[in-house]
């Protein structure tokens, strides 16, 4: 029997076995891509897995004419318009201030692609600052309420659906806890797993109903 004999189903799992899965999604993705290559009919069964994971990886250190470095497959996914196969979305953001901003770019990029990503049901988010004096524990929140519950509100607008949480980064700034844990309230009722590398503040009456994997890890 030729390869090309064989169902849908059993050449998904032939090609999972050719994959990288390395920590870095956008150096994986490159990896991934000579795979949609080989022929017509192979491409329609590879390119869910490819295009699995939507990343953005936003630089937000490095001063350029042209603004923050940022790396993305985003293009890629709105030319071959494959938005709907997308099942884990995996954001970084590095910011020498406050984060929230870089976050918002990112998410108008993601809106220009799909202005809802209901098929995605992962999130990985890691928010990172160099800003120490955002990491103090008495900053004073009351001028960040309105632009963490916007950046919320406009995460949860774009991916309505999302059952996975892994938070992870960095900083140990308010800011960046409080929107983890804010965001993590909001879908607390559909959630079954919840990861976080940081502290989290969580609204006391939030409840988390479906939650099958659990853990939080910080120092």
């Amino acid at each position: 029997m030729q390869l090309y004999d064989l169902p849908d189903d059993i050449l998904v799992i032939v090609f999972k076995q050719c994959f990288s899965h390395g920590y870095d999604w956008a150096d994986s993705f490159k990896c991934n891509l000579p795979l949609l290559a080989i022929c017509q009919r192979l491409r329609k069964v590879v390119i869910p897995l490819v295009y699995d994971c939507a990343y953005v990886q936003y630089d937000g250190y490095k001063r350029h004419k042209a603004g923050a470095a940022v790396k993305i497959n985003l293009d890629l996914i709105a030319t071959v318009g494959c938005a709907s196969v997308v099942r884990s979305i995996d954001i970084d953001v590095h910011c020498l201030a406050d984060p929230l901003p870089g976050l918002g770019k990112v998410i108008e990029m993601m809106c220009q692609v799909a202005v809802e990503w209901k098929w995605a049901t992962a999130l990985k988010l890691a928010l990172h600052t160099g800003n120490f004096q955002l990491n103090r524990s008495d900053l004073d929140m009351a001028g960040y309420k309105d632009d963490i519950q916007g950046t919320i509100n406009a995460l949860v607008a774009l991916m309505p659906y999302l059952q996975r949480l892994d938070f992870s980064g960095t900083s140990g700034s308010p800011i960046v806890n409080s929107l983890y844990g804010l965001l993590a309230g909001s879908y607390a009722e559909q959630l079954r797993g919840l990861v976080s590398q940081q502290a989290l503040i969580v609204p006391h009456d939030c409840q988390f109903k479906h939650l099958e994997n659990f853990s939080i890890n910080y120092d």
